[in-house]
């Protein structure tokens, strides 16, 4: 189970990671070009997928002090953002997620596996208005 734990883990960041990912996820081509943006695309997406606890201000001050960086952005300026990513990028992830959990077997998942790791909600992910239904 750890194995194939690590296995998608490595899965999901090389395509997370893969630049042919970011120019098909992105609503338009000009967008992610800028080497000084506040906001990668790649943090972008961690951050999407990191989930919320807090209020969104909160979280993206912790981003940013996680990152090391002293910049920060506004909870409206991190709404521009996102709706630059396309939701399909979210659903080649949820589709990621679910090849992962078809290949497991009964054997695997006696494995307990913390929540913490799978915080990470590659799952149902809403994005103007349209849901990615999980089945």
């Amino acid at each position: 189970m750890l194995k194939s734990l690590k296995t998608f883990h490595v899965m999901a960041m090389e395509q997370i990671e893969d630049s042919i990912f970011m120019f098909a996820n992105r609503t338009k081509s000009t967008y992610f070009t800028r080497k000084t943006a506040k906001m990668t695309f790649l943090d972008a997406i961690y951050f999407i997928l990191k989930g919320l606890r807090r209020t969104l201000q909160i979280e993206i001050d912790h981003w940013f002090e996680f990152l090391g960086g002293e910049n920060t952005m506004t909870k409206q300026a991190f709404s521009q953002l996102r709706k630059k990513i396309k939701p399909d990028a979210f659903m080649q992830l949820n589709e990621t997620l679910k090849w992962f959990y078809s290949v497991m077997t009964l054997k695997d998942s006696k494995i307990k596996i913390p929540r913490k790791i799978f915080q990470i909600s590659l799952a149902c992910q809403f994005r103007e208005g349209i849901i990615c239904n999980c089945s």
